[in-house]
């Protein structure tokens, strides 16, 4: 039989929030990735001009899902072609570069660069933005790293790896977002230009936004150790982009190019980090109540009368799964024991079900 016992106030205990609970960022309960792939349908669009999406599979395959998007912006509209029916001068790679200026810096204004932690006024900035399903309330700071891959031929160490800098910061806030510089390094661990003996800032990522920012002319040109002894101050240029200068009035690809640089890094890691809130709820059977069940089993008959005798007067039954209802008696959650737990008129029980959410 089905019956119903109200909580009363007591029997539900709001638990504390949960601080730092991270999860994999991408889909499948995956944390890293090494394999990435586009639309070709979109590249040939034109919008995949300026931004594309980058699957976990093959987007012949149904189970395909976005995990980012790589969008490319430019301060006066470079890198773009006019379209048409566009407005005089609003190229696209304008209009992302002010879409996300509009979203990332407090108090814009149509003038308004973004600046790397360094000072440096960027002209051309390269946008990863995580899909609002990975992420879930923000990105794991501390716990993310991408490979980039250099297009240079005959060197075996063109490439870098950036992180963010909050094993040595705190991080600032803007236009009410929390944000950490992304800097070269690996792990935890920060590196220094082997020329300067200084920090590289490549960016700023909005963990609570799942956008990474990148100065678009370090990753056209960035200078790293190219290999060699340890501390040796050779260095080339990177040369993800392929180029060191926008067209003034055609599109370069830059979103594909960066995206081949990522593809060709193999190496996309990360996590989730969320707050969870518990309550606790305490399911009290008493000595006379949940001692019978609607089980098939248990009873014979159009009368329903109990099919073994020795259960007569003397019930025993075992509870497996508590639901926990709403006021419309709609089932809301399902809590299931790690064993059967015996009932009967002499035996009283109380469970604890934690919901986290």
């Amino acid at each position: 039989m089905t019956a119903f016992t109200n909580f009363e106030d007591d029997d539900i205990v709001q638990g504390n929030v949960a601080k730092n609970v991270t999860s994999t960022l991408f889909s499948g309960g995956v944390s890293t990735l090494t394999s990435f792939f586009t639309s070709s349908i979109q590249k040939a669009a034109t919008p995949g001009k300026y931004y594309i999406d980058v699957y976990d599979k093959l987007t012949t395959d149904v189970t395909a899902e976005v995990q980012f998007q790589i969008a490319y912006g430019h301060y006066a509209g470079s890198g773009s072609a006019a379209e048409a029916g566009q407005t005089a001068g609003l190229h696209p790679t304008r209009a992302v570069y002010s879409q996300f200026r509009n979203l990332l810096i407090e108090n814009p204004t149509p003038s308004t660069k973004f600046a790397m932690a360094d000072g440096t006024k960027c002209d051309r900035m390269v946008f990863i933005t995580l899909n609002r399903a990975r992420y879930k309330e923000q990105i794991d700071v501390g716990n993310w790293e991408i490979i980039l891959s250099s297009s240079v031929a005959n060197f075996d160490d063109h490439h870098v790896h950036i992180i963010d800098d909050s094993t040595v910061s705190t991080g600032t806030s803007e236009n009410g977002h929390k944000v950490y510089n992304i800097v070269s390094g690996s792990g935890t661990t920060l590196s220094t230009n082997a020329d300067t003996n200084s920090v590289e800032y490549w960016g700023k990522i909005y963990p609570e936004l799942g956008i990474l920012a990148l100065n678009g002319d370090r990753v056209a040109s960035a200078s790293i150790n190219s290999g060699g002894s340890a501390g040796s101050n050779q260095s080339q240029n990177l040369h993800l982009l392929g180029t060191a200068a926008d067209s003034t009035n055609a599109s370069d690809g830059i979103p594909h190019l960066v995206y081949c640089a990522i593809n060709s890094g193999s190496y996309f890691a990360g996590r989730a980090d969320e707050d969870v809130s518990s309550t606790h709820y305490f399911v009290r059977a008493k000595n006379s109540k949940y001692n019978f069940t609607s089980n098939d089993t248990f009873t014979t008959g159009s009368a329903g009368q109990l099919l073994h005798t020795t259960m007569i007067g003397d019930p025993q039954v075992f509870i497996s799964t508590v639901g926990l209802y709403n006021e419309s008696n709609e089932l809301v959650a399902v809590a299931k024991l790690s064993k059967p737990l015996l009932k009967n008129f002499e035996r009283e029980a109380t469970i604890r079900v934690k919901l986290d959410y």
